[in-house]
């Protein structure tokens, strides 16, 4: 096996993915988290040799071990299946898959890597009835409306149907059509007076004699009118629904925010609903009952997006993958995180394992498990789209959402602070509460990183990656985003000498390891001076060509300093901000945040 060859890719021209500089303080919106700016420049190992090899040791490349102390430098919580601290046996450690897990997205970030861990295939839901930005609510209103003529109120154009399951696959069986309409709207207290003075509840049904449906949507102040779909139609053609409309729901819901007041998922209901699922497709003209009535959208004879009612929550046009190069979702190209880690490819083609090795982080002084804490931990919200996509400016209307073409903002990270207990005067269910006996600032680890047949910039980028500038920490675990889990590695590099290992079984007295001390700047110094060199072609934004004045490593070390970032806290500028994020003020990049 040859060294591998390393080769630079320009993925995108002209910089698009600069996000604004420029921000109105009015506007400038703040969040406990920021973004490392997307690589415009992609480093990869060249497609005309193989640089994956695990079949023997080779001289030309490198070996050997990382010894690391890990420590606290605030408190911190790893979970496991029963609530507690992980343990094994009984000792706390830190799971090796946590700090590996760490290490390669450092790695990914310093090398100027692919984004290629993002959930590609999926599309985001919006229902953007109460935004300020009044673009972005003619947007969605444009998707399900329309206003004829001549006519007073706006029409709804969202299709209507029974959605069932049949064999695994689900479909949707339309709504029969009266006065070319297959829904329409009715007074609350008409559907009453049908009911004989029953109400219909939050996100109900009622099925009529006729085998039309009522249905309800949430409450709100000064609501008239709840829906009637009409009964199905078996003389029309099922809809089918693709698997990934189906998977995008089921996220949607899953990350729906914990704080709201009642949730509803289509897909629960029809579960739950055992006539739904069907023993034997419906035959035209066939009269059973079928399925639970929705609303949807459909493009091309499938469903591309459904909901309760008629104004639902719709799903973006345009895939996370959409807002990103096609260079960082090219599997044909191999980075140094994909070949150092490992990779699974999509087809199972060029997947191979790894050649980095990450123990579990053993406890080696005593520690103290800190007083339970009650929290509420929800997910990323990449539907704030003013954060996490590229903004050119900070106006209240019209700013690039989901279903534009426009950049993702890079890779998430979340600023060191204190710990920020929070307010939960508004939340009336135990259930989104998450309780954890966090470990005690202060505490250490020792873990060990063993690697093999690794290049000399390779193990540069992974003694970059764990051993971080003076006053700079990493972040670990669960609560980031409220001030747990900073810590802060220090490394030792032992390199192993496969020759002489292999060439005498002893040493004197010892055995024979082939281990000696190395300089790991020397490495490092490699792989920073390599990237400076490249990526300073492109990079022009106050660049002096060392590595850490890249435009992109300067966002990083911010957001890796711990002084500054305890610093903005106490200022106010790293608050959540909630339901005012429907105001959409722009978070700048990690260097502006002052």
């Amino acid at each position: 096996m040859s060294t591998p060859k390393m080769k630079l890719i320009k993925t995108n021209e002209g910089q698009h993915n600069k996000h604004i500089r420029k921000i109105d303080s009015h506007r400038e919106g703040t969040a406990n988290y920021n973004f490392v700016p997307l690589n415009d420049t992609i480093f990869h190992y060249s497609a005309d040799e193989n640089p994956v090899d695990h079949s023997r040791f080779d001289n030309e490349l490198f070996s050997g071990t990382l010894d690391c102390q890990l420590e606290t430098l605030s408190e911190m919580y790893i979970g496991s299946n029963n609530d507690q601290f992980f343990q094994v046996n009984g000792e706390l450690r830190i799971p090796g898959s946590s700090l590996r897990g760490l290490i390669r997205q450092m790695v990914g970030i310093m090398s100027y890597g692919k984004v290629a861990q993002i959930d590609d295939e999926r599309t985001l839901f919006t229902r953007p009835m109460a935004d300020e930005d009044v673009q972005f609510r003619q947007w969605y209103n444009n998707k399900l409306t329309k206003q004829e003529r001549g006519e007073k109120r706006k029409s709804y154009t969202a299709c209507a149907g029974y959605l069932y399951l049949y064999k695994g696959k689900f479909y949707i069986q339309p709504a029969e059509e009266h006065s070319n309409a297959q829904y329409k709207q009715v007074k609350i207290q008409d559907i009453r007076r049908d009911m004989n003075g029953q109400r219909l509840g939050e996100f109900s049904y009622n099925k009529r004699k006729d085998g039309s449906f009522y249905v309800a949507s949430g409450s709100a102040p000064k609501k008239k009118r709840e829906w009637l779909i009409y009964a199905p139609d078996f003389k029309k053609t099922a809809v089918a629904v693709p698997s990934t409309a189906i998977v995008n729901y089921q996220k949607d819901c899953d990350q729906a925010n914990p704080s709201r007041r009642k949730k509803f998922n289509l897909l629960d209901t029809l579960k739950n609903s055992v006539k739904n699922n069907k023993d034997s497709f419906p035959q035209v003209g066939e009269e059973n009952e079928i399925g639970i009535p929705v609303f949807y959208i459909e493009r091309d004879g499938s469903v591309v997006t459904f909901g309760h009612t008629g104004l639902f929550r719709i799903a973006y046009e345009e895939s996370i993958g959409k807002h990103t190069s096609m260079g960082h979702l090219d599997e044909d190209k191999m980075d140094l995180v994909e070949r150092m880690f490992g990779r699974i490819s999509k087809d199972g083609k060029d997947a191979h394992k790894t050649f980095v090795e990450v123990t579990d982080g053993k406890l080696v002084n005593g520690v103290q498990i800190q007083p339970e804490k009650k929290l509420i931990l929800s997910g990323p919200k990449p539907t704030s789209f003013q954060n996490y996509l590229v903004q050119k400016h900070t106006k209240k209307d019209g700013k690039n959402h989901w279903g534009q073409g426009t950049w993702l903002r890079g890779h998430k990270m979340y600023w060191h602070h204190q710990f920020s207990p929070q307010d939960f005067s508004n939340v009336k269910s135990e259930g989104v509460y998450t309780r954890i006996k966090p470990i005690a600032t202060g505490s250490k680890f020792k873990f060990t990183v063993s690697f093999n047949n690794l290049t000399e910039m390779e193990v540069g980028a992974l003694i970059t990656a764990i051993q971080l500038p003076e006053g700079c920490a990493h972040k670990i675990g669960m609560a980031k985003a409220l001030g747990l889990g900073s810590v802060k590695i220090e490394a030792k590099f032992n390199e192993v000498k496969i020759k002489e290992r292999y060439e005498s079984l002893f040493d004197g007295d010892n055995w024979n390891c082939g281990i000696t001390n190395a300089e790991m700047e020397d490495f490092a110094s490699v792989f920073r001076g390599t990237i400076a060199k490249y990526a300073s072609e492109y990079d022009k934004d106050k660049n002096s060509g060392l590595y850490w004045d890249l435009y992109r490593m300067r966002q990083l070390k911010k957001m890796l300093q711990i002084e500054i970032g305890q610093n903005l806290f106490k200022k106010g500028k790293l608050k959540d901000q909630g339901i005012y994020t429907r105001k959409r003020k722009v978070l700048p990049i990690p260097e502006d945040v002052r």
